[in-house]
């Protein structure tokens, strides 16, 4: 990519890079960064792998100014799209292990990559927990969003951010975190992340045991959480579809009890709801106008119930 001046746009990876002059940014329509790419794919494939990450793609686009590149130089006009369109094109016609497709996934997400893609890491796009999620909500069906962003290249600090950054991913759907190298060395190793490890691996059981819901199935309008003194922020809820099958979730990713109530939706309202996690779990009734009796989650925890239409 180049500027209005002709000059190679720099770019710092990450703090591991010096400065900008170590890294450039790739002009989505340049065959030869498509050769380049698909010869890593190839030999990727070969060694046996059957996904690749591609980072950065999803971000979206830059202006580029040079002259001798396969489109107008500036700004505007679908070029950059198309390019990554042909470049996934072509990425997607290497035969991965036994013959079978190669999965690819990227960094973000991008509507135009949509079927270029299997699945998206959408770290920047964070809602809050009283705010649903326009991406998970409209694009379940077509796509998958694996993760969330977790600590940084500093030590992590037991603050109780990775347990409710894992609470939120499970609650839309999402794989569990995408969590930094650094976590390993930092904390997860000492005593004081047990109770974090102990509530990721509950997570990481229950939507294995899910999957047909949060991975596959089509997610419904989320519950309203109302807490004792009104609609509270410490309790996620969600509520899914697979077959003739609902499921209902509430997850608590604080670090202290909490007690709440749910307003679902109609197609769980006025229904016998059987425990799904813990199997060992209590029913719950839903009332006609869809709210459940009071409910109770300790710090790090969720259940779930199934119902049928």
């Amino acid at each position: 990519v180049r500027d209005a001046a002709g000059q190679i746009v720099g770019s710092r990876y990450n703090k591991g890079t010096p400065d900008e002059s170590d890294c450039a940014e790739i002009c989505m329509t340049e065959d030869f960064w498509h050769e380049k790419l698909e010869g890593y794919v190839k030999t990727l494939a070969d060694f046996g792998v059957d996904g690749v990450y591609l980072d950065s793609v999803g971000c979206g686009s830059s202006p580029c100014y040079a002259t001798n590149h396969q489109h107008t130089p500036g700004r505007g006009g679908p070029w950059w799209t198309a390019g990554v369109r042909r470049l996934m094109t072509r990425l997607k016609q290497t035969p991965g292990p036994d013959g079978k497709r190669l999965i690819f996934t990227t960094e973000a997400f991008s509507e135009s990559c949509l079927d270029g893609f299997d699945a998206f890491l959408p770290h920047i796009h964070h809602p809050r927990p009283d705010e649903g999620c326009v991406y998970d909500a409209l694009y379940h069906d077509y796509t998958v969003f694996h993760g969330a962003h977790v600590g940084t290249w500093e030590p992590y600090k037991p603050d109780g951010t990775l347990p409710r950054v894992a609470a939120r991913c499970f609650a839309l759907g999402r794989p569990l975190g995408w969590f930094y190298h650094g976590l390993y060395n930092h904390y997860y190793l000492r005593p004081e992340a047990a109770p974090d490890m102990v509530f990721l691996r509950e997570l990481s059981r229950a939507r294995m045991s899910l999957t047909r819901f949060l991975g596959t199935g089509t997610m419904w309008h989320p519950p309203q959480v109302v807490m004792p003194e009104g609609t509270g922020e410490g309790v996620l809820a969600s509520m899914w579809q697979a077959d003739d099958e609902i499921l209902l979730i509430a997850v608590n990713g604080c670090t202290g009890p909490q007690g709440f109530r749910l307003r679902v939706a109609s197609p769980a309202r006025g229904k016998i709801l059987e425990a799904a996690w813990p199997e060992s779990g209590e029913r719950l009734t839903s009332a006609a106008d869809g709210l459940t009796p009071s409910l109770h989650l300790e710090a790090r925890s969720m259940c779930a119930w199934i119902t049928r239409l």
